[in-house]
């Protein structure tokens, strides 16, 4: 492939990462939602439903991200290969590692604090409403 072709790609690639970020986040906004709303009134096998299909959603989430960010990495070698003299080859290295650290902290954190809430709303003394 061409250099022009190697770079569309990369950029088709990233823009599939941030359309996975903005799912992610309605995701999560869902998720916070029905916590805050009926947290307290779902029954056991729904309160398992929810975090089950939050916890896989999320998880699909992350990994696929991983696997977009490998792919972006070998566009980025093919580049290397031909020479390019891209600007997505400027400090590639350095900000690919730091990258990968901040996304799985941020991600993992942020799944983390919305399945504490949910045990928080469903542990509160507030009674459950009737709906």
């Amino acid at each position: 492939m061409r250099e022009y072709e190697l770079s569309d790609l990369l950029l088709s690639n990233h823009s599939l990462m941030y359309m996975d970020g903005a799912a992610f986040m309605t995701l999560l906004s869902a998720y916070i939602v029905i916590v805050h709303l009926v947290g307290r009134a779902l029954t056991k096998f729904q309160l398992a439903f929810v975090n089950f299909t939050f916890i896989g959603l999320a998880l699909s989430s992350v990994f696929g991200w991983l696997v977009l960010s490998n792919r972006a990495d070998a566009i980025l070698v093919q580049l290397a290969k031909i020479d390019s003299a891209s600007p997505f080859l400027v400090h590639g290295e350095e900000m690919a590692s730091a990258g990968m650290f901040v996304y799985f902290a941020f991600r993992s954190l942020v799944i983390i604090g919305a399945l504490i809430y949910m045990w928080q709303v469903r542990r509160s003394g507030v009674p459950k409403n009737d709906t």
